[in-house]
């Protein structure tokens, strides 16, 4: 989003637009079943879509295809 090239890491863009956001939705496998659900008890996060959001309109304005074939590289933390 905002022409973020891929691979800038945590630095924002001059032209950054706090009104855009991209929203991923996950799956989440646990290391272990039994010990609930905590960050640390995360396996692996796969993506099962992927909205961009633009909040000042309120509304979605993008919904790409989620590659099946490759590693999802979207996901960069878990969030419950």
């Amino acid at each position: 989003m905002n022409g973020v090239e891929r691979g800038q890491g945590h630095a924002s863009p001059r032209n950054y637009n706090p009104n855009y956001f991209k929203v991923i939705i996950t799956r989440v496998s646990l290391r272990n079943s039994d010990a609930g659900l905590t960050l640390t008890n995360v396996h692996t996060l796969d993506a099962i879509a992927e909205v961009w959001v633009d909040i000042s309109e309120q509304r979605v304005t993008y919904i790409p295809d989620i590659p099946e074939e490759i590693k999802y590289d979207g996901v960069p933390v878990a969030i419950f």
